[in-house]
């Protein structure tokens, strides 16, 4: 493997500041977007080649000028962020503790933590904790510092970013007050939508009350979406008198539900029941199947429910997620079958209105 040798940040800026670069404006271009500061810069043909680098409190923002930048291009970034070479991939010449590989192609990272020169581990990245934006010849690649604090991140750090079009190369970045600033990016990093560190990851929340039910109980559809453990459950974004489900004959579906009531319980226990339409038609109990959702870990410290038990967890808790499956058979009639599905919590007993449209 090739290696690339980082150029001191102090030498650098003593070398590209004696360049006039035609097209690196020295300051900020007018308009929407955010200012990236070029940290280097070299000429390439008739045009420039530049790299610069954007951090605030929020994000980091790397942003690569290329004389013919397309969508099919992919870029690695290989991060020293704690400032020490002996540590991480490379130990001894470049210390790279990140490696984002990022493809503009398919807009996505894949993050890689290093330990050392063979111990990594891939990191879990959300699609908004990540922005890849092409501005002209201008590649911009955002990320969220609270998707990437696994990875220890030193007041000053430099790395390389290497790029796969035209036949691939490398340019050396630095972050951090003693970077130098060699003028700014000819296009602005054109993004909006990178979200606060403080606002969390961004949900399509979807929560229908069941309505009708006992004061204190609530049972809500959670339209799939999964929740962490302290988390807050949503307010209702409507009331249904029905959890429902719509399959074809032959298919099976699934529907994720929480119950949930003000005082703690431990355990619950839950049943279908058979389904009838206005025809008379049934789905028996033998096609359901309720199971009960646990939380698991990732690799950000998160504890999301990702696992399915035939019983519930028992340990005090305020709310239960289920999974409610049903198998339609192939010879089933098409209609609406209703029923319910029986909880018990504690002493408390309580039917919940379920159908099925085939």
């Amino acid at each position: 493997m090739k290696r690339v040798f980082f150029v001191p940040c102090v030498l650098l800026g003593l070398v590209c500041s004696s360049l006039a670069v035609e097209g690196i404006p020295a300051a900020p271009v007018a308009g929407a977007g955010l200012p990236i500061p070029v940290c280097w810069m070299r000429k390439a043909g008739a045009e420039a080649l530049a790299a610069g680098v954007l951090e605030d409190d929020e994000k980091f923002v790397f942003a690569l000028l290329l004389p013919n930048a397309s969508e099919k291009c992919s870029l690695g970034i290989y991060w020293n962020a704690d400032g020490d070479v002996s540590t991480g991939r490379f130990p001894g010449t470049q210390g790279v503790d990140l490696q984002l590989n990022v493809s503009f192609g398919q807009r996505k990272i894949d993050a890689v933590i290093w330990e050392d020169a063979v111990a990594h581990r891939y990191m879990t990245l959300y699609e908004d904790d990540y922005v890849l934006e092409r501005c002209g010849n201008c590649l911009f690649v955002a990320i969220r510092k609270l998707a990437v604090h696994q990875a220890r991140h030193a007041v000053q750090s430099k790395g390389v970013i290497k790029w796969s079009e035209a036949g691939g190369g490398s340019a050396p970045f630095a972050i951090g007050p003693q970077a130098p600033r060699l003028g700014y990016m000819p296009a602005n990093c054109p993004f909006l939508r990178l979200q606060a560190r403080d606002r969390g990851r961004g949900k399509p929340i979807v929560a229908e009350d069941v309505g009708g039910l006992p004061s204190g109980l609530r049972v809500w559809n959670c339209g799939g979406e999964r929740f962490a453990e302290g988390e807050p459950s949503p307010e209702p974004t409507a009331t249904v008198s029905a959890l429902t489900i719509q399959a074809a004959r032959g298919e099976q579906e699934h529907l994720f539900f929480a119950a949930e009531t003000k005082a703690e319980f431990c355990g619950m226990k839950a049943q279908p029941g058979i389904l009838r339409s206005q025809q008379g038609d049934v789905l028996p109990a033998e096609c359901q199947q309720l199971r009960f959702a646990d939380y698991v870990a990732n690799d950000r410290g998160e504890w999301f429910t990702d696992v399915l038990l035939p019983e519930s967890p028992r340990r005090p808790v305020h709310r239960q997620f289920l999974v409610w499956s049903v198998t339609v058979p192939r010879q089933a009639a098409k209609g609406r079958y209703s029923g319910t599905l029986s909880l018990e919590i504690g002493e408390q007993r309580i039917a919940v209105p379920v159908q099925v449209e085939v």
